[in-house]
């Protein structure tokens, strides 16, 4: 209807035009709400592929130090089984020690991925909450 009557006095009032940059605005908001939502989708994916790269290379890893381990028990069959016996036990201190570190680096690295999470979860929220309010406000 009130469009009807700008086409009539060919101009508008501050009132009209003010409404009508408010519909355009929360347009513009409603619009651009699904836009972000690809987005944390990628970041979420480049996540779990970040996730199994490091979980990759983690078994790389662990079976570099199993193949060392065997070269060596290849190696000391001709020497004293003590010698024998020290050398495997300092392979398995390292490497366990490696895996322990590798997983306090995933638990890190899983706690920032569940805070950052969180965080878009909140924008979210934030962003439909500001989306309401915009449509409330055009609506009063």
């Amino acid at each position: 209807m009130f469009l009807w009557r700008t086409h009539s006095r060919q101009q508008m009032t501050f009132a009209e035009a003010s409404i009508l940059a408010q519909l355009v605005v929360s347009a513009v908001i409603i619009l651009s709400g699904p836009l972000n939502q690809p987005q944390q989708q990628q970041q979420q994916q480049e996540q779990q592929q970040q996730q199994q790269q490091q979980q990759e290379q983690q078994q790389q890893i662990q079976e570099g130090w199993l193949f060392v381990s065997q070269g060596l028990e290849d190696e000391l069959l001709g020497e004293p089984p003590l010698l024998h016996i020290c050398s495997r036990t300092c392979l398995r201190l390292r490497s366990s020690k490696n895996i322990e570190q590798q997983q306090q680096q995933q638990q890190q690295q899983q706690q920032q991925q569940q805070q950052q999470q969180q965080q878009q979860q909140q924008q979210q929220k934030q962003q439909q909450q500001q989306q309401q309010q915009t449509v409330l406000e055009w609506r009063e």
